[in-house]
């Protein structure tokens, strides 16, 4: 039986929470009850069957049977002896008691940006002076409650600003709880300080550092989101968080570093499922901030459901039902096959190598080529002897047979030769016979030329015709004949001169005269 445990003073910030985990466990055909803690504690005693439990904020009723103990670790464990409790309440009491928690990652090597727990107010100040800008801490909250942003004045005195109001803040060595009284913020101890990490944006202006929050499911972190701004106009405005007006959005990628911090972070506070959020700013981080989980106490903000890109790969609710549902480890399941791991395994015997070794073709047929007939043009095969096994003494292998109808000598003449081969041609005497070299004359008949070409022509007495000097006549011999073409080449040149080509180019159109004109004075002049 797996037990979603919640309050009924918190079921209206709880209902789409039950509401999805159920609907999870649903689809896997499976069964996850939402039980109060007011039906539990009317009978205690009912409860021994629950396997795994996983607590939403509850608030303990004032009337608690003296039977029960009024701590809340001890109360889980009397109401659901035999369940295994995903989120136990140890780790829910260190993640919201932030001065545990501080000290708690801090002794375990977990980076965090400066840090001062302290009980003097005088300390606390110069704390505040000494870096400029600091956050005093709610020692139990979430959400970023309580948390006030401190400022050194020129005067020395301490000033402070939450979302919306500005006070004078007053550090006092003891007192119930902050009071505000004319303006005036008194603060009691103890005091939980850090640095207010930031970054340079343009032109020197302070800007927020950027705040990643890991999810963890199991030890693994399942998702990252961040939180941001759109727009800073005041210090309160460094506060990023969900609850004063900072967004979400999904980060689909983190340094490696990054997930080792979380997961970290995770195992030393004993987060099996919770967020942590982890600090940077330009070369300054990567810092771990805070870590919550849900438990009696307070819940992990899901309000990044609301963004177009949620998925169901960020379904925080989907993972807690998985996480439900799955089957514990079996521990002792591990430690048989531990023992069994480091039991001696008996080894196989070693064959000895002195004996003598039985040759074995093992299931294998080997086949070898044997004697093939030209008549035939089939190739048969014979099987061969079976190779001796490793270690045993090997016999000499018999050569490989030859063909016997293969009509071809072999090469080298030798009769062990491995490849036959065509032999070359014989003439009538036997001796090989070689290919006489090719010889090759001019066309002309010239013994001397250096190219074969083609002979020049000639003419009726035997002698090189040339071809001599060609002209150009117009075709036409009328005066008012048409364009001056290429002519026939004719015998002799025709007598130009530079009058008649004037007189020609006067007839033409008007539109032919310059081309026409030009081209027929370099015609004359060559």
């Amino acid at each position: 039986m797996n037990v979603l445990l919640f309050g009924r003073s918190a079921e209206p910030w709880l209902t789409q929470i039950i509401d999805e985990v159920q609907a999870a466990a649903d689809a896997r055909h499976k069964v996850v009850e939402a039980v109060p803690i007011e039906t539990v504690l009317r009978s205690p005693g009912e409860w021994e069957s629950v396997e795994r439990l996983y607590v939403l904020p509850f608030d303990l009723p004032a009337n608690l049977s003296e039977d029960l103990p009024m701590a809340t670790p001890r109360l889980l464990a009397t109401l659901f002896p035999h369940a295994e409790i995903l989120n136990p309440a140890p780790s829910h009491e260190l993640c919201w008691d932030k001065l545990a928690s501080a000290q708690r990652l801090l002794e375990r090597g977990v980076p965090m940006p400066e840090t001062l727990i302290t009980n003097d107010p005088a300390e606390a100040s110069d704390f505040v002076r000494h870096h400029q800008y600091a956050v005093l801490k709610e020692p139990r909250s979430c959400g970023g409650h309580g948390h006030v942003v401190l400022m050194a004045g020129a005067d020395g005195g301490l000033a402070g600003e939450v979302p919306g109001r500005r006070y004078a803040v007053e550090l006092q060595a003891s007192g119930i709880g902050r009071t505000v009284h004319h303006g005036v913020l008194s603060v009691p101890a103890p005091f939980y300080l850090q640095r207010l990490v930031s970054a340079s944006g343009r032109g020197g202006v302070l800007r927020p550092a950027q705040v990643l929050r890991a999810y963890i499911v199991n030890g693994q972190v399942a998702f990252w989101t961040e939180r941001y701004r759109d727009k800073i106009r005041r210090p309160a405005d460094f506060i990023i968080s969900a609850t004063f007006g900072a967004r979400y959005r999904f980060v689909r990628a983190v340094d490696e570093s990054l997930e080792g911090l979380a997961r970290r972070a995770a195992d030393a506070l004993g987060a099996r499922i919770g967020a942590v959020d982890v600090l940077r700013a330009d070369n300054d981080g990567p810092f771990v901030l805070e870590a919550d989980s849900d438990g009696q106490h307070m819940f992990i903000d899901r309000s990044f459901k609301a963004l177009p890109e949620y998925r169901s790969t960020f379904d925080l609710d989907r993972m807690i039902a998985d996480a439900l549902l799955t089957p514990a480890p079996d521990h002792r399941a591990g430690a048989q096959r531990a023992d069994a791991d480091a039991a001696p395994r008996p080894r196989r015997p070693r064959p000895d190598r002195n004996a003598p070794s039985v040759p074995s073709t093992r299931g294998r047929v080997t086949l070898t080529k044997s004697p093939r007939s030209r008549a035939a043009g089939v190739r048969a095969f014979e099987p061969r002897s079976p190779a001796p096994r490793r270690g045993a003494s090997a016999a000499p292998r018999s050569p490989r047979p030859r063909p016997v109808d293969a009509g071809y000598p072999p090469r080298g003449g030798a009769t062990g030769a491995a490849r036959f081969d065509r032999a070359p041609p014989r003439d009538a005497a036997g001796a090989p016979r070689r290919a006489a070299p090719r010889s090759f004359a001019p066309r002309s008949g010239g013994t001397d030329a250096p190219r074969y070409n083609r002979p020049r022509p000639t003419d009726a007495g035997g002698a090189a015709r040339s071809s001599g000097p060609r002209s150009y006549a117009p075709r036409s011999s009328a005066a008012g004949g048409g364009r001056f073409d290429r002519a026939r080449p004719t015998g002799a040149v025709a007598p130009r001169t530079r009058r008649a080509i004037i007189d020609r180019v006067r007839t033409l159109p008007r539109a032919h005269r310059v081309m026409p004109g030009r081209v027929a004075l370099r015609r004359a002049a060559a």
